[in-house]
Order: C-alpha cells, then structure tokens, then sequence
C-alpha cells in the first residue's frame, strides 16, 4: 500500500454512510469506494442470505387496519363474527436478520334479514305436500284398474260411475268420476270426479272439496324469492294468457300478499283472470267495473315442483272486457326446499 497512509481495522460495531471511503486491495493493487459502491459490489457478485426458520402466529382483532398489541398465539384462536384475524409471519434470514408480514381475513357477520325472514335464522313456510295412496284412473270407452277396498273390488266404469264388484254404486255425485284413491293415513276410499270434487266412500258417500284428501302440510326452507311476471290481454274467451313452467321448486303463498297488477285500460264491467296448476284453479284475480288493479284470492299455498312436471297458467274471462288491456300481473313466490 501506499506509504504515509494510516488504516485501521474495519469497527464491525460502528456505523458507516454511503459516502464514507473504504479502501481494500485487488489484485495487489490498493483501491478506495464508497460504501454505496462497496454494497453495489456485493450484491452484484451475489452475496446474499437466505431463510433459516419461519414462525407463524395468530391474533383476533376487532380492527383489520391496525396492529394488534395483545398476545400472538401458534394455533389458530376462536374469532367472533364482526372480528379479524391477523396472521403474522416472520423469517429469520442465516445473517440474523428478520421480515415481518402480516396477512389479515374478516369472520363475516349476520348479513341483513332478506324477504319474510328475521335476521340471521332460517326462513321457514308451510307448503301443503301429498301423502301416500293408490290411486286408479279412469279409462275411456272402458273399465279402470281395480282397486280392493273393504274386501271388494272397486273401478269406475266406462259410463263413469263407481262399481264394487260389478254393482254400480249410488254416490249421487252428479258427475262422472275420474279417479279413486285409496289413502294410506286412513285406509279410506274416495273418488275424484270431472268437476274436481272429492267424494268420500259411504252411506251416502259425501263430497269433501277440491282438495286431495291426501294432502297435509309441512314446513320448509325458504331459500329466496322468485318473482313472476305475466302481461296478459284476456281478448279472446278462456284466452291462456300466460303459462309457467318452473326450473325450480317453488311456492306461492296463500293470499298471494305480494301480487301487483295493473291496467292502463280500465274495464267496463268486473272481469276476473284465473289462475291454475297444472289445469286445476288456484286463486282469481277480479278487476272490479271502472277499475285498473285487481284483488287477488288464493285460498290456499300451492307448490310448482320441475320433479312433478307442474305448470301453471292464467286464463282471460269467458267474456272478455270490451276495454280492460294493457296490463299485466307479477306474482312473488318463494324458491323452497
């Protein structure tokens, strides 16, 4: 080295600027840098460190923007829904050194409560639903299967009427039957005839309503809204204005408290729609004389299942309004279970 130079040993434990000069000697040669050169350099020969163990810890949080100061645990803790969950990582680098990171996720609270529901719990509705039973139908210009029943064999003959072995039955239904059901629940017989009524076995047999005797009622989630919509003109007799088929299971409740409808033409004289499943009515819908909206009855709630190929229809008045027009009907139902 150069004479009249004094150096030192390097002081490990001080502290050193990019601007201070460092002389070392290459190749027998003595050379200054600075330190911002000296690192370049030795980042450019590529010395470098790499990760000699990594820790992992945990912390909930009722903040996701702030550091949490409390204690960091090695498991994963319980994290109340509205809370954070802070992850910390840390490397430790062979040079002794370390880097922090922290990663953050959000335990999700209640969201808010939709359509009929109370906020956070399962919304439920009673849907009527069919039990089990045998059930025959007739047959045109010829005898129905049989059904045994009360140790007898029960059909509907060619001319509709009920025969028990044979003998034609008295069941002053004044329609023709279409159909007999032997129920399970009960072990009952009863007849269905053309004017959608049922008839139960007996001496008289005695008219029990439009409604299958089989059917009762159960309670089902309520997995979110469907909404209907039907414009309809109703211009020709029994017009079907609109027809539905749905692709997912479906009820409408009774009342049908969430159905609109409205007409820009009002009518002359009441007019009423009518509303059916799979060709059996369901619920009206009658506009009064003079009047653009109308009122709604549906007695009963009533399912549309894709599994049972239902349908559902709306069908114009015999008589059409010579004004009634321009209008339309949406119906709010509910996707189920």
């Amino acid at each position: 080295m150069a004479t009249g130079k004094q150096l030192k040993d390097f002081d490990s434990a001080g502290t050193i600027s990019d601007s201070d000069v460092l002389f070392a000697a290459q190749g027998g040669v003595e050379k200054k840098m600075t330190a911002a050169q000296l690192a370049a350099y030795v980042s450019k020969s590529g010395v470098t460190t790499s990760i000699s163990s990594t820790a992992v810890a945990y912390q909930a949080s009722a903040s996701g923007t702030v550091t949490p100061t409390g204690t960091w645990v090695p498991t994963i803790p319980a994290v109340t829904k509205g809370q954070y969950l802070w992850t910390r990582t840390t490397l430790t680098l062979t040079d002794s050194s370390t880097v922090t990171s922290y990663s953050v996720a959000y335990q999700g609270a209640d969201g808010a409560a939709g359509s009929g529901s109370s906020g956070g719990s399962t919304t439920t509705m009673s849907v009527p639903v069919l039990g089990d039973g045998t059930v025959v139908n007739a047959v045109t210009g010829g005898t129905s299967a049989a059904i045994t029943y009360a140790g007898s064999s029960w059909t509907i003959g060619s001319d509709g009427a009920v025969y028990r072995d044979g003998n034609r039955q008295s069941t002053g239904a004044g329609a023709p039957f279409s159909k007999l059901l032997l129920k399970t629940a009960d072990g009952h017989l009863y007849g269905l005839t053309t004017a959608n009524l049922w008839w139960s076995e007996g001496a008289p047999w005695t008219n029990v309503g439009a409604t299958d005797p089989r059917q009762t009622t159960a309670t089902v989630n309520v997995l979110g809204d469907a909404v209907l919509s039907a414009p309809v003109t109703g211009k020709i007799a029994n017009e079907m204005c609109f027809f539905f088929v749905p692709l997912k299971k479906l009820a409408i409740a009774a009342g049908m408290p969430s159905a609109k409808g409205l007409f820009l033409d009002a009518a002359t004289a009441s007019t009423t729609y009518t509303f059916s499943k799979n060709g059996v009515q369901f619920a009206t819908a009658t506009i009064a004389a003079g009047g653009t909206a109308p009122t709604f009855s549906d007695p009963a709630t009533i399912v549309l299942d894709p599994a049972n190929n239902d349908y559902m229809q709306i069908i114009g008045p015999a008589t059409p309004d010579s004004t009634l027009g321009r209008g339309g009907f949406t119906i709010l139902a509910e996707e189920i279970q």
